[in-house]
């Protein structure tokens, strides 16, 4: 543009940040109510699936024979380790960390998301889901005994033992849930979901730092309460690896990048 002679060029509009929103951000009420729906609908499932004790029990032996065959058996060594010779700090952490944190940290990166992410919220959201549902397949088609239900070959269920508050393992929920929902690893899910988000999406570097290091943390927690062998957490990651990958179609059939 030329201006009392003076030849000027407009400078070109600055790049949309990459954490700005490009859709517009989900009604809040509703993905309260959708959240609330398949969170209810997914406990009501969970406990409510028949209770084969006979065939989870079976299960969870081939299981343990296959960890033996792929050196995979770490579980008895790492519930060692843990539960000690009776309750101790270690025992009580890993406790705590595995009854508080499963739900808490999952609602915390959700509401963050859709606070400070929404560009990226729905996609996140929808691979939770999925993934989640595919754990109730799992649930159905797999049903699997914990180690805790075997003390017979070394097994210590440090979560009843400690009496664990807010744990679905304690014997205040035991009879309304279902204990031979184990394959695949649920808290493994969300973990790495979580964490996926904050590598992802967070800015600190010491906060997506923790949030690689968390899934590790509870992977270790789980095993070492003897509340899930080692192959269930590979369930988990195959469950979030298809969530992850239908949140990606899905996001591109509404040219969301």
């Amino acid at each position: 543009m030329t201006v009392g002679g003076v030849t000027t060029t407009t400078q070109p509009a600055a790049p949309r940040p990459a954490d700005s929103p490009v859709v517009p951000r989900p009604t809040w009420w509703r993905e309260i109510a959708l959240i609330l729906v398949i969170y209810g609908a997914y406990t009501l499932t969970r406990n409510t699936l028949p209770a084969h004790t006979a065939r989870a029990r079976a299960n969870a032996l081939d299981l343990l024979h296959a960890e033996q065959h792929l050196h995979l058996d770490v579980e008895r060594a790492l519930n060692e380790a843990v539960a000690g010779h009776g309750t101790n700090w270690l025992s009580v952490l890993a406790d705590y960390t595995y009854s508080l944190t499963h739900l808490g940290v999952t609602v915390s990166v959700l509401v963050w998301l859709y606070a400070r992410r929404p560009h990226a919220y729905r996609a996140a959201r929808t691979a939770l889901m999925v993934a989640t549902v595919l754990g109730l397949v799992g649930f159905w088609l797999y049903p699997l005994a914990p180690p805790r239900f075997f003390p017979g070959l070394g097994f210590v269920d440090t979560v009843v033992r400690d009496g664990t508050w807010g744990s679905w393992a304690s014997n205040v929920v035991a009879d309304t849930s279902n204990e031979y929902a184990a394959m695949p690893s649920i808290h493994l899910v969300w973990a790495l979901w979580s964490a996926g988000a904050l590598v992802l999406w967070a800015r600190p570097l010491w906060l997506r730092a923790l949030a690689a290091l968390y899934p590790v943390v509870v992977v270790l927690v789980i095993v070492s309460t003897a509340n899930h062998w080692t192959l269930d957490a590979a369930g988990g990651l195959g469950a979030l690896v298809v969530g992850a990958l239908v949140a990606v179609a899905t996001s591109r059939r509404r040219r969301v990048p």
